[in-house]
């Protein structure tokens, strides 16, 4: 069984400048930059200890949301530049989403067709709002999601950190706990689920009813949402179908290295098995010495599905997502 990892995220040392420097280190020593950085042998040999065969390299967050235009164009193009060389290098084992310099949309929307339509990549991923405090539907990068259905590639919306008057509000002030609480332990999965109702409720999909999107963390609140958001048009928004319709026919689902059985099955329950993918979220989830030897495989193995589910979650979800792209 082929298994596709879609969420595994790159950098390279001049847009980690540009954010004004990485420095983490992980609970067992990684040195996460180095491990963003790296595109070669030490990343093959963790996506061999997990038993993944294919990962879908992006540039996670918070990419190039906030840089000044002409800068995040260059660093777009060089970082699509890095993608494509590592595709090229690895045909079998990576494959790349582009980074979009979203600053300048237009040269978004440019630099998009050309990291599909020159350098060989599937799509893009967008990490949240940009320039600040635009989101997703606003009428400026309307060209990015024209772009990409016309190519038929799928564009993976990815969370960043709430906006600060969000985040000072909702978050701030959880003694020990604040920056789990605003990012990785709830927030993010608000921002995410909350810029794909968005695009939902601005008519993006009836305007452009082949366009996909893919979303983490089992759906994000887009999934938990499901059912009360799901009546039919519910705040009198004049969509063409109710809203459960979009999720389960334009919205893909990964598990962003959530590793647990009752999100899987409800992902598959909310949207359909064959809306559902796969993801480690690598370097920033990684297999402890309890998940090695083949962890990302057994989740899937072990989840009590049917084989045919499986396989379908595994790779062939995403082998026919990408197999109509226009280049």
């Amino acid at each position: 069984m082929k298994l596709v990892a879609l969420e595994e995220h790159m950098a390279t040392p001049a847009l980690q400048d540009a954010w004004g420097g990485l420095s983490i280190t992980s609970a067992d020593g990684d040195d996460i930059a180095a491990l963003l950085n790296d595109i070669g042998e030490e990343r093959l040999r963790r996506m061999d200890d997990e038993g993944v065969d294919v990962q879908v390299l992006s540039l996670g967050t918070p990419g190039m949301q906030d840089l000044e235009p002409r800068l995040g164009v260059e660093l777009a193009r060089s970082t699509n530049d890095v993608i494509a060389d590592a595709v090229a290098a690895h045909p079998d084992r990576f494959q790349g989403f582009a980074a979009l310099p979203v600053t300048d949309p237009d040269a978004a929307a440019a630099e998009l067709r050309r990291a599909v339509s020159e350098q060989g990549l599937v799509g893009a991923l967008l990490n949240g709002r940009a320039a600040g405090d635009r989101m997703h539907d606003h009428a400026a990068f309307e060209g990015i999601f024209a772009t990409a259905a016309e190519l038929r590639v799928p564009l993976y919306l990815h969370p960043r950190q709430p906006h600060p008057a969000v985040e000072s509000l909702y978050y701030r002030g959880v003694q020990a706990v604040t920056e789990a609480f605003e990012i990785w332990g709830v927030g993010w999965y608000y921002e995410s689920g909350i810029q794909l109702f968005r695009l939902i409720f601005s008519g993006l999909f009836d305007r452009y009813p082949d366009l996909q999107v893919i979303i983490g963390h089992w759906g994000d609140a887009a999934v938990l949402l499901a059912d009360p958001v799901s009546m039919p048009d519910p705040l009198q928004l004049g969509l063409r179908k109710p809203i459960e319709r979009y999720l389960r026919e334009n919205v893909y689902v990964t598990g962003s290295g959530i590793r647990s059985h009752r999100a899987l099955r409800w992902s598959i329950e909310a949207v359909g098995a064959d809306r559902v993918m796969f993801a480690t979220d690598y370097p920033w989830v990684r297999a402890d010495g309890a998940t090695r030897n083949g962890g990302a495989r057994r989740f899937l193995t072990e989840s009590g599905l049917p084989a045919d589910q499986i396989e379908l979650i595994a790779h062939k979800n995403w082998d026919a997502l990408v197999s109509g792209i226009r280049r």
